[in-house]
């Protein structure tokens, strides 16, 4: 058996890791003694994507406020099945941010999350009704280590809750990617996993008696919500895969030949350097009266969207600005849907969205992983503005640089609005 003894404040805890089924032994003992009381539970895996292939379950943890043990599951069978017998036998399991957790057991121990969300206490709903305010505005905030720096010790939260971020600049890595680089064996990764379940049971005790009166009734409340939107996201949205792969090639290109433009006729090397674009356009003529607080010309949506004409000359300022801005929007349309929704893509072509029902003082729901509430709608864009010319506009749009006598001898670039494109469908 390997022990880790921590302090926090005045009061001795254990950090203890089961090596052989004599161990186990001990383990079992000691969770047969305390099934019946609130006791924090949590896991520890390879990174957030649970439904990844790649994804994996190293640790599941348990603790009451002074012993937390690490069961090993990684390491083989008899410590798989020990963890999955402790959660079936629990009859008060107190998580954070239950819904990743049972997620994770659901999909690694064969544990539904059917059988374990009728027992379960969320610490972080429990936070939310005690006090709904983000730290931005004069509250704990809910996050693990916040509540752990206001309602138990901020020492505890610097060192034990900024262990990982220490091991990933130790390693020369990212915090990403430490959760799966890191041995199983190494002793700060240990502690960092036995003290979760420790804190968690003690913000259990801590925050239960700060949610007023008026709000107790909502406690089984978010808990059923939390649960339904755990559901959704296990099952999740079967995405378009063939559509999204050609609608992110159609914007590479667009963002390319766009960038192509600004290049070739305006000498901009980066579309994004406003004082690239800025001197272009006063090498045009444009003279500007808007000026950043730091005396910048300013180069925003807004001026862009005053140059843009209907039939813009090639080489105007109006041929620029639809340079500038076709190339921003096919960017940003690629990055930030398109490829969020393909990165988080699993093996049988479905995402699965992280849902926070509570979110904000408002309690509104949000949404995480996949930029799903932030998808355009209805919006023009000016794709035509640099595909379509009256020579050969086919020859411009797929050879650009081979075809740069068809751009320079055609009197206009046609700019028009046409219908967005369909983004990426989900199908239930």
């Amino acid at each position: 058996m390997r022990e880790y003894p921590y302090r926090i404040g005045s009061e001795p805890v254990t950090v203890r890791v089961p090596e052989n089924d004599e161990d186990l032994a001990t383990f079992w003992e000691w969770l047969t003694a305390v099934a019946e009381l609130p006791i924090g539970v949590d896991s520890e895996t390879t990174g957030l994507d649970i439904y990844a292939d790649t994804n994996r379950l190293r640790t599941v943890q348990f603790g009451s406020e002074w012993d937390g043990w690490v069961i090993p599951v990684e390491k083989g069978s008899k410590f798989y099945q020990a963890a999955r017998l402790a959660l079936e036998r629990l009859e008060h399991p107190v998580l954070h941010n239950a819904a990743f957790d049972l997620q994770v057991f659901d999909r690694h121990l064969e544990m539904p999350m059917e059988q374990l969300w009728s027992k379960v206490t969320d610490t972080r709903i429990i936070a939310h009704l005690a006090d709904p305010r983000g730290q931005e505005e004069g509250g704990t905030g809910h996050g693990l280590e916040q509540l752990i720096r206001e309602h138990i010790d901020p020492v505890v939260a610097d060192e034990v809750k900024g262990l990982m971020a220490r091991l990933a600049k130790e390693h020369k890595t990212t915090k990403d990617r430490i959760w799966s680089s890191i041995g199983i064996d190494h002793p700060d990764y240990t502690m960092y996993a036995g003290m979760d379940p420790i804190l968690a049971i003690r913000l259990y005790w801590k925050l239960n008696p700060l949610v007023p009166h008026y709000s107790r009734h909502l406690i089984g409340y978010e808990h059923k919500l939390a649960e339904i939107c755990s559901y959704m996201e296990r099952a999740g949205f079967k995405l378009d895969v063939e559509y999204t792969l050609d609608l992110r090639t159609r914007l590479t290109i667009e963002e390319e030949e766009a960038v192509w433009h600004a290049e070739t006729f305006f000498d901009v090397d980066s579309v994004n350097s406003s004082e690239q674009v800025a001197d272009a356009l006063e090498g045009l003529g444009h003279r500007f009266t808007e000026f950043t607080n730091t005396g910048k010309r300013k180069v925003d949506k807004k001026l862009l969207d005053s140059l843009l004409t209907d039939t813009p000359e090639v080489g105007s300022p109006g041929h620029l600005a639809a340079a500038v801005t076709e190339a921003k929007r096919a960017r940003k349309w690629r990055t930030t849907w398109i490829d969020g929704f393909l990165k988080g893509m699993d093996s049988n072509g479905r995402v699965h969205p992280s849902i926070l029902p509570l979110r904000a003082r408002t309690a509104r729901m949000s949404i995480q992983g996949i930029p799903a509430q932030t998808l355009p709608s209805g919006i023009g864009w000016y794709g035509a503005a640099l595909s379509q010319t009256r020579a050969k506009p086919s020859l411009a749009w797929t050879t650009r640089r081979k075809n740069y006598e068809c751009w320079r001898h055609c009197p206009a670039i046609q700019l028009c609005e046409k219908p967005s494109p369909r983004m990426p469908i989900f199908i239930r």
